[in-house]
């Protein structure tokens, strides 16, 4: 029963939790070399569009920015035709303008990503991105289970398997007990009697093949008759 509940309860929620952030490490290992290996140029803001607005829990308002933006790499012209521009909140919030100039940091694998910076760049770091969060989520409710399994349903459940164990091991010996004073109790009285009784008629035994050597059991009954 415990090496069941380890292996379903604990270990496989350890993999799930596990699967999950290892996805996520994976999603923010690639942010980061994208991060790393960008390359910062300048770009015209050709076409801006503006999203819903949004409404956050205490009360404010956020809008977001997006457009299309020309730039420039290695002497070819690339088009972004959705990047993000900016995101404030409401009602301060300045739009940007078409034929802006803007930095745009690409990346030189992949001409065609490519996102809004400032001129010093992308953080080596970066803030990890919504899919990053969902699955370091996804990983994390599964590892709560697993310790909550380990710490606290476990223990009770040990305890209660030793419990059993412990009264299924005495259990037979009490119900020899109870049967053995109840097919001896007239005669001897208790299983104890019957004990002391059997250990009397092993004496007795050991003194007749002995060959008359004057051992005698207590209490033995052909004491009387020889005399």
């Amino acid at each position: 029963m415990i090496g069941e509940f380890i292996r379903w309860q604990v270990l496989t929620w350890l993999g799930v939790s596990a699967l999950a952030f290892g996805v996520a490490a994976f999603v923010y290992a690639g942010e980061t070399a994208f991060a790393r290996r960008s390359i910062v140029t300048s770009g015209t803001v050709e076409e801006v569009r503006r999203s819903g607005v949004l409404y956050t829990d205490d009360g404010s308002s956020r809008v977001e920015y997006h457009g299309r933006v020309r730039y420039t790499v290695r002497g070819a012209e690339v088009v972004s035709n959705r990047m993000r521009l900016a995101g404030c909140d409401v009602p301060v919030c300045p739009a940007p303008k078409e034929g802006q100039i803007v930095h745009v940091a690409y990346d030189p694998e992949n001409f065609n990503r490519a996102v809004r910076t400032s001129a010093a760049g992308l953080p080596h770091w970066p803030v990890p991105g919504p899919v990053v969060w969902i699955l370091g989520l996804m990983g994390l409710v599964p590892l709560i289970g697993a310790v909550v399994n380990l710490v606290w349903i476990w223990p009770v459940l040990r305890t209660r398997s030793w419990f059993t164990l412990a009264v299924s091991l005495r259990q037979p010996a009490a119900e020899g007990r109870e049967a053995v004073d109840e097919v001896f109790g007239d005669v001897a009285g208790s299983a104890d009697a019957v004990r002391d009784a059997a250990v009397g008629l092993l004496l007795a035994e050991g003194g007749s093949s002995a060959g008359g050597s004057g051992v005698r059991a207590p209490n033995d009954p052909c004491r009387s008759r020889r005399r």
